[in-house]
């Protein structure tokens, strides 16, 4: 098995109007315990989603995470 280098990256939802929190729930289809099937037509192919800070937390498939909003925004 082969591995390539993590790829950091955020998702911002922006526009959050008149509320305090937003929630994020991961979903796919699992490949196993920490990772995401590949559904599409490339073969050997998983992807492992994990919280940066907080120990790299795995986010499983049905892991949720909460965010503050501030200034409208909410980044996970």
């Amino acid at each position: 098995n082969s591995t390539s280098q993590w790829k950091n990256f955020s998702l911002t939802l922006t526009n959050c109007q008149n509320v305090n929190n937003v929630t994020a729930t991961f979903g796919g289809t699992a490949e196993n315990t920490n990772y995401y099937r590949n559904t599409g037509d490339a073969t050997n192919i998983m992807v492992e989603l994990q919280e940066q800070g907080n120990g790299n937390t795995p986010l499983k498939v049905g892991s949720t995470k909460v965010v503050t909003v501030s200034n409208g925004q909410a980044t996970f």
